[in-house]
């Protein structure tokens, strides 16, 4: 580690603005620079994992919002309360990675459509299980084979044995503590 940024670190843990060690200090910029350009970003993996799922379901999105008007969030929650239901909020924010406060207009816009049930949990009433209604199993099937569909056609185009490989290293890369190595 460079001593700019090992200063760098040092000005973030005491919450002050992470460019002011540079004032005055034409040398760390250049520096800075010299490390930047050490920097490949096509080497970046979160960069090139978001890059490839944006470019992987780029299509897929327009089948279910042009059909059934919901959104990414929606369609996640849908699929994760028909998969692991009943099952409350929490667990698919836990699940999905995704805000709070998306997962929750998400499920408060499938209950008013009449796809999702919002009941007391039997173990804890302040939380409210999650559980499909009929219609909206009907359009989790739909939906469902519309995904099979786009499944098959990557799967097609990179191969079986491949796949297999890459869930395997995306498994591995989501079960990575990675906050402990910062």
């Amino acid at each position: 580690m460079t001593r700019w940024q090992a200063e760098l670190q040092e000005e973030l843990r005491q919450e002050r603005h992470p460019l002011d060690f540079l004032a005055g200090k034409p040398e760390r910029i250049s520096q800075i620079n010299e490390d930047a350009t050490m920097f490949n970003l096509e080497e970046f993996l979160p960069y090139r994992l978001y890059q490839a799922t944006e470019r992987s379901s780029q299509k897929f999105p327009e089948i279910y919002t042009a059909k059934y008007d919901i959104t990414r969030v929606e369609w996640r929650v849908l699929f994760n309360v028909g998969l692991y239901g009943p099952i409350n909020s929490q667990e698919i924010v836990e699940r999905t990675v995704l805000d709070k406060s998306k997962v929750s207009r998400a499920v408060q816009k499938l209950v008013v459509r009449g796809w999702l049930t919002r009941d007391g949990d039997k173990v804890d009433r302040r939380r409210k299980a999650l559980q499909l209604t009929v219609e909206g199993e009907e359009i989790l099937a739909e939906l469902s084979a519309r995904a099979e569909r786009h499944n098959a056609a990557i799967i097609r185009e990179i191969g079986s044995d491949r796949v297999e490989e890459l869930l395997g290293l995306l498994r591995k890369i989501e079960a990575m503590d990675l906050l402990a190595e910062e």
